[in-house]
């Protein structure tokens, strides 16, 4: 009985990683500064980089290229098309499998 419990355990942290692991190429959405990244986005046409932040603090100032009405329309889209995939994905189920 305990070894079959320890066995759903592990099932539901294995089941609960890779759902997680789903998720994992939008971190940059709940790790990241949303205003300086629309910032950066605004005034270079992309997130800096480490190397262009670290230059930056050392007062070497990136080139500014503001995005281009192509690169916003493509952020844009970018960000309908996590809504709509954060949406799809309805995390109920989830939890109800975890109750039982």
């Amino acid at each position: 009985m305990r070894q079959d419990i320890e066995d759903r355990v592990q099932s539901v942290m294995n089941q609960a990683f890779e759902y997680g692991m789903k998720y994992e190429m939008y971190n940059y959405l709940w790790e990241e500064d949303k205003g300086e990244f629309l910032k950066q986005f605004l005034k270079y046409g992309h997130q800096l980089t480490p190397q262009e932040l670290e230059a930056k603090s050392a007062g070497e100032e990136p080139l500014e290229q503001p995005a281009t009405m192509d690169q916003f329309k493509e952020m844009v889209d970018t960000m309908h098309e996590n809504f709509c995939f954060s949406q799809y994905y309805n995390e109920e189920w989830f939890v109800k499998y975890l109750c039982m």
